[in-house]
């Protein structure tokens, strides 16, 4: 190989490297605060719940578990002097015997997800429950907050 030829060769070669460098900082993960989740929410919420899980020993219940980890879910975003008041009035509008052991369900799986999936910025906008062969199966649909 002559000499221009090397030069070319070596020329050429080494816009690689930086291509590739600059793909690979493009592709590095970014800091904690700002990660994209990388569970899937449903499966974040089955986590959450797990305390419970016992519990719930029918579909419904389950379905129920599953709505108030929800509502809990979301509520962990809102701050805290505006969260009880949330919490009451969704209390107040579901059709339950004791209010004050679900708004105390709430307020734990609230402090959990917290705990749990701090940096986890994704609202539940809706989620279903249903039955398969291994157990229950649950699906999360979300919105990511700015």
């Amino acid at each position: 190989m002559g000499k221009a030829s090397r030069r070319k060769h070596q020329h050429h070669n080494s816009s690689a490297p930086a291509f590739v460098q600059a793909t690979t900082n493009a592709l590095r993960p970014a800091s904690p605060a700002a990660a994209v989740p990388r569970s899937r929410l449903s499966e974040a919420i089955v986590e959450l719940i797990e305390p419970y899980r016992h519990e719930a020993t029918t579909l419904r219940i389950y379905k129920v578990l599953v709505g108030i980890a929800s509502l809990g879910w979301n509520l962990a975003s809102v701050p805290e002097a505006e969260r009880e008041t949330q919490i009451a009035e969704a209390v107040h509008q579901m059709d339950t015997l004791d209010g004050v052991a679900v708004q105390e369900l709430i307020q734990t799986l609230s402090r959990r997800k917290n705990s749990l999936f701090p940096h986890d910025k994704r609202l539940i906008v809706g989620c279903e429950v249903t039955t398969t062969p291994n157990g229950y199966h649950v699906t999360v649909t979300s919105a990511r907050t700015a």
